[in-house]
C-alpha cells in the first residue's frame, strides 16, 4: 500500500514538476517578446 503511495506521488509530483516547467517556458517568452517589442518601439521612436 505504502508502495503504491510513495508511485503516486512521485508521478503527481513529475506532471507538476512539468506544467510549472511549462509555465515558466511560456512567461519567460512572453517577457523576451514584450521586451523585443518595447526595444523595437525605443529605436523607432528615438
Amino acid at each position: 500500500m505504502k508502495h503504491l503511495y510513495l508511485f503516486d506521488m512521485g508521478v503527481f509530483f513529475d506532471v507538476y514538476f512539468l506544467r510549472v516547467t511549462k509555465l515558466l517556458k511560456s512567461k519567460i517568452t512572453l517577457t523576451i517578446i514584450k521586451t523585443k517589442n518595447t526595444v523595437k518601439n525605443v529605436v523607432i521612436n528615438t
